[in-house]
C-alpha cells in the first residue's frame, strides 16, 4: 500500500489503532504485513454496510461529481513519457470524432487502442494508494463498475469503427488533457493552436456565465458542439 500524503499515512494508522506511530509517520511509510492484514480484515468487516446494489448509476454519479479528485493517478501520470503519448493519442481520436471522421486506418485504430489501454492502467494507480473507508468504496465502485466497463465499450467501438455515445465521448474528454484535444483540433481544422485554444476558453467562459457547471453531464459535449461549428468541422 502507498500513501499520497502524510495525512493519508496517519489516517491509515489511526484506522488500525496504531496510535503510537502517528506523530512521526510520513507518506513514505511502509506498512508491516501484520498492519496490512489488520487493515484488510477491518475493511471487510465494515465495508458491507456501504455497498449499494445500484452500482452502475451510483458509480457514474460519483465520477461526474468527484472526477477531479478521482484523477490524481492520471494527473501524476501526465508527466511521464507514456502519459504524454496517451494524451496525444486520445486527443487525436477525439479530434477525429469531433470532425465527424470515423474512417480510421488500421494503424490509427492501433494507436487509439494503445492510448485507451494506458489511460485505463492509470486508474489502477489510484487504487494502490490509501483512502478513507467511504472514499475507498466509492473509488472501487467508480473504477470497477463505471470506468472499466466504459473503457471496454469504447475499445470495442474503436475496433468496429462505430460512433461513440454522448456519455462515452464525455468520458474521454474528462480523462484527456485539454491541450492535446486543442492541438489535434488545430491540425484538423488548419487553424492556429492559439486560435483554437482561445475559442475553447471563450466558449467555456460563456457556458459558465450561463450557470452551466463543468460537473454537468453534457457540459463538454455542448462546448465541443459549439466549437465544432466555430471551426467549420462539419
Amino acid at each position: 500500500m502507498k500513501f499520497l500524503t502524510d495525512l493519508d499515512a496517519k489516517l491509515f494508522l489511526l484506522e488500525i489503532g496504531e496510535l503510537e506511530k502517528i506523530s512521526s509517520v510520513t507518506r513514505d511509510y511502509t506498512p508491516t504485513n501484520e498492519e496490512l492484514t489488520s487493515f484488510i480484515k477491518k475493511r471487510r468487516e465494515e465495508g458491507g454496510a456501504l455497498k449499494d446494489h445500484d452500482k452502475s448509476r451510483k458509480a457514474k454519479e460519483g465520477w461526474r461529481k468527484n472526477r477531479a479528485d478521482r484523477m490524481r493517478g492520471i494527473r501524476s501520470f501526465h508527466k511521464s513519457t507514456e502519459g504524454k503519448r496517451f494524451h496525444k493519442r486520445l486527443g487525436r481520436f477525439l479530434a477525429s470524432r469531433i470532425s465527424s471522421n470515423n474512417e480510421d486506418t488500421d494503424n490509427e485504430v492501433l494507436e487509439y487502442l494503445k492510448g485507451l489501454c494506458a489511460a485505463k492502467n492509470t486508474l489502477f494507480t489510484e487504487l494502490e494508494f490509501y483512502h478513507p473507508l467511504t472514499e475507498q468504496f466509492e473509488l472501487d465502485s467508480i473504477v470497477m463498475d463505471y470506468a472499466l466497463p466504459m473503457f471496454g465499450i469504447i475499445e470495442s467501438k474503436v475496433v468496429r469503427k462505430q460512433a461513440l455515445s454522448e456519455d462515452e465521448f464525455d468520458f474521454l474528454l474528462d480523462i484527456t488533457e485539454t491541450a492535446e484535444v486543442v492541438r489535434a483540433l488545430a491540425n484538423k481544422s488548419g487553424k492556429r493552436e492559439s486560435e483554437v485554444e482561445k475559442a475553447w476558453d471563450e466558449i467555456k467562459a460563456s457556458l459558465l456565465k450561463q450557470n452551466n457547471k463543468e460537473s454537468d453531464p453534457q457540459f463538454y459535449g455542448l462546448l465541443v458542439s459549439i466549437l465544432k461549428k466555430k471551426l467549420n468541422l462539419t
